[in-house]
């Protein structure tokens, strides 16, 4: 074997040995990236009205969600809410923050329980205290499944019940059980309107299409209380059909729209106001 033959032969086994590795290489950085794989995640909280009360006081302290990895803290300073300035979708976003990408399957809040930031209810002007179980040191565990893909920013929708969720035991004394509707905002819209006449504490409610029976107000998907000038905004509906509720003092309680049509990450914008139909 001549001399230059065997220098072109001794190129060819390194190159090809070296293609070789950057494969293996290639192959296993690929490996890494998706055991490392991050997703841009934020939570956003909202409240559901509670018509009696005048405000729900909370103190949020911590936050985390149960994943791929299990539980994660998220970066939350800890801070007080009226939660019934939440409604409307004059939402918060409590937490910000890439996460592991993945499947998701509760979340975790603890609630601060000591002192001027203790839980408290409002009703008629006079403060009472808000019982909490467990929220102050375990913190609530509440089912909410959801799904991160890596690089896809996500926005999970928070929303309490507090009608559902504050319970009154007697004498004074009121509870806190939260119950609490999880929702992707990608996958949901909003519902904006406006009632007239303006009557005060008037609720709007959505029912999924035909769901309303006449007193089955614990079945709707979401409501809200109008603001000062008659409008609102039911938010975080699923994509689907909806029937409008209204309550108001001295009107007929009735669907005043029917199938309206939400689309996810759209807002839906009644064509007409929504006129009350006096008592008979």
């Amino acid at each position: 074997m001549n001399t230059s033959f065997r220098h072109v032969l001794s190129a060819t086994v390194v190159f090809a040995a070296m293609s070789v590795i950057a494969m293996m290489i290639s192959c296993g950085g690929g490996d890494d990236d998706d055991d490392n794989a991050v997703a841009p995640f934020s939570l956003y909280l909202i409240d559901a009205p509670v018509t009696d009360a005048d405000e729900i006081n909370l103190t949020i302290n911590a936050v985390a969600v149960n994943g791929p990895e299990g539980w994660t803290d998220l970066a939350v300073t800890p801070e007080r809410y009226n939660l019934l300035e939440l409604m409307n979708n004059a939402g918060v976003v409590l937490a910000e923050q890439d996460l592991p990408a993945g499947d998701y399957g509760e979340i975790r809040l603890v609630i601060e329980c000591e002192g001027d930031e203790a839980p408290e209810i409002v009703i008629a002007g006079e403060s009472y205290p808000l019982q909490v179980p467990s929220g102050c040191t375990s913190g609530f565990k509440l089912k909410g499944e959801f799904s991160l893909v890596a690089g896809q920013e996500t926005m999970l929708i928070m929303d309490f019940d507090m009608t559902k969720s504050v319970h009154e035991t007697g004498n004074g004394k009121y509870l806190l059980k939260p119950v609490v509707r999880f929702v992707q905002a990608d996958a949901a819209g909003n519902l904006i309107g406006l009632v007239t006449p303006v009557v005060p504490r008037t609720v709007v409610y959505a029912f999924e299409a035909g769901a309303f029976t006449g007193d089955n107000f614990d079945d709707a998907v979401n409501s809200t209380i109008i603001r000062d000038d008659g409008t609102f905004t039911i938010a975080a509906l699923p994509a689907g059909s909806y029937d409008v509720v209204v309550v108001a003092a001295g009107y007929e309680i009735a669907v005043y729209v029917e199938d309206v049509v939400i689309e996810a990450g759209t807002d839906r914008t009644l064509e007409n106001p929504i006129e009350l139909t006096p008592e008979s």
